[in-house]
């Protein structure tokens, strides 16, 4: 978890019977099916922040480019598989902790619904907030390494072990509809969204709009959640050795008053409603269709200025959720959207310090859909240029565009995410084999 307080402890008890003793159901499973576990990696102090920076070996680096990040949480994990000093590792993601290393780091990752793996005995952050609970995933050097691990662990029924579980082994599935945000412009995860479309275009699809609702709520949402004791958690583990919080997370974790039980009531339904309701930007997306001998992909062209904004414009108080908006998708053909691409990031691999945007990854995370990160292309600062006329929508919006440096990104990797809705991991496998093929 990225505290010194943890060292040689078990989550910070010194309980002999526990420490080194104990292995999470994950790591069992794992065992019983003949795994072999040689190493953890870096995170950042308290695991909620999208780079690694801790206290016990600073900062974790982007092996492909040593100006940029790794990425967050499981940072450490995604720099070893870069340097492909492993080829698959478990990370958990509450907050795009598995999705942003690997986008960052040229490599795959999958984050299922939060329980179809188990969690059970698995080191925790802010226990006891399940709203929004911690996701284990899987992140490999391929699809095929991350698929093994995932299928693998269904295969020992881990439901029977621990009752957070669906009891629900994995099944193929053939793909149907991908829906996917395109962006035309002079950026690396712009162009990495329209090589996909291109490459699904050439092999026979169809280009048509998709316009879903804000995605505001579902950040604020989800952040309240993280930060509904008051910072208190972080503050009980931080005082085992006297460590303070790294400069990044000083702000955000400051002591403060924990949420009110009421509040904490009415976010939750205010996170029910919303359910699926949030936007990427407020344009568009698009859709690909990979059902049968005649699929179709969609998508529509946009400025840079669509994926480094944050969401500036309101919607109208009226926009349908976003599960409604999906389930009208078949109005037309009878045909409903099974899953979209979406960037990870507003960028490549993340300057260190130049994070500002994370709501890419938090929606999803407040939507508990299933996703698969792949790799698609790297920065050129040949091709990936800056559009000199463009003016900055708001703060965050400025900020990331100041960051953007060509030299600096130039190599860095571009991945982008898969998303389908709830318990869908087999149907997003299914849209990722089609796109891999076409």
């Amino acid at each position: 978890m990225g505290y010194i307080g943890w060292i040689d402890t078990y989550q910070g008890s010194r309980d002999k019977s526990l420490v080194h003793q104990m292995n999470s159901q994950v790591v069992s499973d794992l065992l019983a099916q003949g795994a072999i576990l040689y190493c953890k990696t870096s995170l950042p102090q308290t695991l909620l922040f999208g780079e690694t920076v801790n206290n016990l070996v600073g900062t974790t680096l982007n092996p492909v480019n040593r100006n940029l990040s790794c990425g967050g949480s499981s940072g450490g994990e995604g720099a070893l598989q870069a340097l492909r000093g492993s080829i698959v590792g478990l990370g958990t993601d509450i907050g795009g902790s598995v999705r942003i290393p690997a986008a960052f780091n040229g490599i795959y990752s999958i984050r299922p619904t939060h329980s179809r793996l188990s969690y059970r005995e698995m080191a925790d952050v802010i226990p006891g907030q399940t709203t929004y609970p911690l996701t284990v995933g899987v992140l490999g050097t391929s699809l095929d390494a991350i698929h093994l691990v995932f299928t693998s662990i269904l295969a020992t029924q881990p439901w029977l072990r621990d009752p957070q579980l669906v009891p629900r082994g994995y099944t193929t599935q053939a793909g149907d509809i991908l829906d996917r945000q395109r962006r035309h412009a002079a950026s690396p995860i712009a162009r990495g969204l329209r090589t996909l479309a291109d490459a699904a275009r050439k092999a026979g699809h169809t280009v048509v709009d998709w316009n879903p609702p804000d995605q505001r709520t579902a950040k604020r949402v989800h952040v309240a959640f993280l930060l509904a004791d008051g910072g208190r958690d972080v503050h009980k583990q931080l005082e085992l050795s006297g460590e303070p919080l790294i400069p990044p997370l000083r702000d955000t974790f400051r002591l403060r008053e924990p949420m009110s039980l009421i509040k904490y009531q009415e976010l939750t339904l205010e996170g029910l409603a919303y359910e699926a309701a949030y936007s990427v930007t407020v344009w568009s997306l698009s859709c690909l269709t990979c059902s049968g001998a005649s699929p179709t992909l969609s998508y529509t062209q946009y400025n840079l200025s669509s994926i480094l904004q944050y969401s500036a414009h309101a919607r109208c108080p009226q926009s349908p959720t976003y599960s409604d908006y999906w389930n009208n998708t078949g109005q037309d053909d009878g045909q409903m959207v099974d899953a979209f691409i979406m960037p990870v990031a507003p960028h490549a691999a993340v300057i260190p310090g130049k994070f500002y945007h994370t709501a890419y990854t938090e929606s999803i995370n407040l939507l508990d859909y299933s996703v698969v990160v792949i790799p698609v292309t790297k920065a050129d600062k040949s091709i990936d240029r800056a559009d000199p006329d463009y003016a900055p929508l708001n703060n965050v919006n400025a900020k990331n565009w100041s960051a953007y440096d060509v030299d600096v990104y130039d190599g860095a990797p571009v991945g982008v995410q898969i998303v389908a809705r709830k318990y869908e991991e087999e149907k997003v496998w299914a849209v990722v084999w089609c796109l891999r093929i076409c």
